[in-house]
């Protein structure tokens, strides 16, 4: 059952992230439009989904999505100016009483304490330029949030229009560069990995060589196996990670367009 929840989670956030986007905007109640044109919705979907991604790569459980999704909006727009050790400590006392002391519980944890957190901070800032709330509940339900749509800005004085489209238009330019650029290596990089984890495999089987006519013991065997598997899982966690920094490189784009921007 966990391997199946597992590779459920994997197939949706990992191999299909259009999908899992989707998947989390239809369950914020968003639509694409209103992604587009306000990068802080954008920005919250790309932070859920960096978390989702990383849990099912260590076999999270399908029931846990909606409470790392939860956990993650929470912390996107939670104001209280916690040191980083209180954010921990309530995000911890939160998790086990969702889900206990096992191992689940461990994966969610070491998420949050390990990448998304010494960020958080970082990526709330862009979004606190929208109004946008979260239920912090002991135990959240599914994605129960509230949204509320910021106050559209005034509109331009006479002759300014077209000033702000040409910088719009130059931003707009600026962060596809950027896109690009990332995502290019982005998949350089991955390549390369997948290239040391054959090279790696190649080596961990050869060991296996056998002449015609011999035989190879079972404890060699095991041994030689248990190897290659562990090569493979490491080689496909090291290409998960390398999309989730890209994605947080993705991100720190969109924060300069946004720094860049006239506060409305």
């Amino acid at each position: 059952q966990l391997h199946f929840e597992s590779t459920a989670l994997h197939g949706l956030f990992c191999l299909q992230p259009a999908l899992g986007v989707s998947v989390l905007r239809t369950g914020l109640g968003w639509t694409e439009r209103q992604c587009e044109t306000e990068p802080w919705r954008a920005l919250a979907l790309d932070c859920v989904l960096d978390t989702l991604v990383h849990c099912s790569t260590r076999g999270l459980p399908w029931a846990c999505l909606p409470l790392v999704a939860s956990l993650t909006l929470a912390l996107l727009h939670d104001t209280t100016q916690l040191s980083q050790k209180e954010v921990l400590r309530s995000l911890e006392e939160r998790v086990h009483g969702c889900l206990g002391s096992g191992r689940p519980a461990r994966v969610v944890l070491h998420f949050f304490s390990s990448t998304y957190v010494p960020h958080f901070r970082l990526w709330r800032a862009a979004l606190l330029r929208g109004t946008f709330t979260a239920s912090v509940a002991s135990r959240p339900p599914p994605l129960n949030l509230e949204v509320e749509v910021p106050l559209p800005m005034p509109p331009l004085q006479h002759g300014m229009e077209e000033g702000a489209a040409e910088r719009r238009r130059r931003e707009a330019e600026r962060l596809e560069e950027a896109e690009v650029r990332v995502r290019t290596d982005a998949r350089v990089r991955q390549e390369e990995l997948r290239g040391e984890g054959r090279d790696q495999l190649e080596k961990v089987l050869a060991g296996l060589s056998v002449q015609e006519g011999e035989t190879v013991d079972a404890e060699t065997l095991a041994l030689v196996l248990r190897e290659a598997i562990s090569v493979q899982i490491l080689t496909a966690c090291e290409v998960a990670l390398s999309e989730i920094r890209a994605t947080f490189l993705l991100m720190e784009a969109r924060l300069d367009t946004l720094a860049s921007s006239p506060t409305p």
